[in-house]
């Protein structure tokens, strides 16, 4: 019985920890499956409240970051590009084409704030990690500042294992004859391992767009 208690003890403490932190509670809102009704149904509702309400200052601080990209900043490429487009193609838009740009700009949030945008949206089973979903272009061009947060609090580890084997990893790469690599080198050579032992993305092109 007390081995029963000081494990319920235990199990209360980490909960704890992981309230002390938003980053928990947004990965699951993050999830499309979940989104903030999942936390209101099954977390006791004073814990709830607490943890919507540091993923919404998180998220808050990101929006308002100011050496985050701009949230237009995606739509202005695409926009860049038909205009590039445009200026190829003399010929007036079809029917077809109309209908297809009303549709795009029908995809837009209906408000000014994209947290709360997706969060009243009807949750729903992507059929992929929900990191990839945050990867494709729809949900960036629905979500362009949201889409970023996701990515970066979708791409932490679990688990320190992982770091700490690219750690170690990275003391290998740097020999003793290479030890004058910078920084930045060293990072990118890192990932490019983790990368390819992993097959990750092909959508990585995308994440480097996010980032610069």
């Amino acid at each position: 019985m007390v081995r029963i208690q000081n494990s319920l003890k235990k199990l209360e403490d980490y909960q704890k920890k992981l309230e002390q932190s938003p980053y928990y509670a947004m990965a699951l809102i993050l999830h499309p499956v979940r989104r903030t009704k999942w936390i209101q149904s099954n977390w006791p509702q004073e814990r709830a409240d607490k943890a919507l309400w540091t993923a919404k200052n998180l998220w808050e601080r990101h929006r308002d970051a100011p050496s985050l990209c701009s949230s237009t900043s995606y739509d202005n490429k695409s926009a860049t590009t038909q205009r590039q487009k445009g200026r190829t193609k003399t010929k007036e838009q079809s029917a077809f084409d109309r209908i297809k740009e009303q549709k795009a700009q029908n995809a837009r949030p209906k408000s000014q704030d994209e947290y709360d945008d997706y969060c009243n949206e009807t949750s729903y089973e992507p059929g992929m990690p929900p990191l990839k979903w945050w990867l494709q272009d729809i949900q960036r061009k629905r979500w362009p500042r949201l889409s970023i947060l996701a990515i970066e609090v979708l791409s932490i580890p679990a688990m320190s294992a992982e770091p700490e084997r690219i750690f170690s990893g990275g003391r290998r790469t740097m020999s003793w004859d290479r030890s004058k690599l910078s920084i930045e080198t060293l990072e990118t050579l890192e990932c490019q391992k983790n990368w390819a032992k992993k097959q990750f993305p092909q959508n990585i092109q995308a994440v480097i767009q996010i980032r610069e």
